[in-house]
């Protein structure tokens, strides 16, 4: 599967995430793998952010329809963590210029890497947090920007930023 919008870096957009929840819907029981890559240098730069201002009047709004709007978006995604099959993201690191990989653990295995790092009560914390995001929508406020009085920059910026620190 290609995300295929090169030209915005394949930001996604409603229709994107209604296509996808289609194709994941309709995929045929033989399939045991599903690789999902972008068109371009870039696997995905998020949302598109010509949205920013549509969304933030729905959250505004106060519409309790607006998390089953999120919901629905979320499910041009959600389908690819079905058991019957492998999904894997062929993602390429935009601001380093190489592919990276993702590989996902168990909590378990985050367990044992991270008590490594920190203590065990905040690892369980975050594991505990984390477990309980998965399948809600992101919660997004405008703290940074009431906080520093600048606008809160994009993972991608941040990325090409700091690239030295991310190549050898």
């Amino acid at each position: 599967m290609v995300l295929d919008r090169p030209d915005k870096r394949n930001a996604q957009r409603p229709e994107m995430w209604r296509a996808l929840a289609e194709f994941g819907e309709t995929l045929p029981d033989s399939v045991r793998v599903v690789v999902v890559t972008g068109n371009g240098p870039s696997f995905s730069a998020g949302l598109d952010r010509s949205m920013f201002g549509q969304l933030g009047a729905e959250v505004d709004a106060g519409d309790d329809s607006f998390l089953d709007t999120i919901a629905s978006y979320q499910a041009g995604f959600s389908w690819l963590r079905r058991p019957e099959f492998i999904s894997v993201a062929a993602v390429q690191g935009h601001a380093i210029g190489r592919p990276l990989q993702m590989e996902e653990i168990s909590p378990g295995e985050a367990r044992q890497e991270l008590t490594s790092i920190m203590p065990i009560f905040i690892v369980n914390m975050l594991l505990n947090a984390w477990s309980a995001g998965v399948g809600q929508p992101a919660f997004v406020t405008s703290t940074v920007a009431e906080v520093t009085g600048f606008p809160a920059r994009t993972f991608a910026d941040w990325a090409a930023d700091h690239v030295a620190e991310f190549v050898g």
